[in-house]
């Protein structure tokens, strides 16, 4: 997956439209990430990269580019 693609999936998810996204925008900065938004993302990434992250992996996750490592950054384009 692209990580512009990925961005994007994560706007859709919190409904941001206006806000640009990037791999060191701080999640916690967003008014729009909530526990329903961490859901969504934990769901994208199964969708996407057929792995399962729990919730509890989320504590130590500040940015966009966190959740990528948590990832793993070889399964991006």
């Amino acid at each position: 997956m692209k990580k512009e693609a990925f961005i994007d999936g994560l706007k859709e998810i919190m409904e941001i439209e206006e806000t640009p996204l990037t791999e060191e925008t701080v999640l916690r900065d967003l008014m729009e990430f909530n526990s329903l938004a961490l859901m969504g993302i934990i769901a994208l990434i199964d969708e996407n990269f057929d792995m399962v992250i729990e919730a509890e992996s989320f504590e130590t996750v500040k940015t966009i580019g966190d959740i990528m490592t948590l990832i793993g950054l070889e399964k991006f384009e």
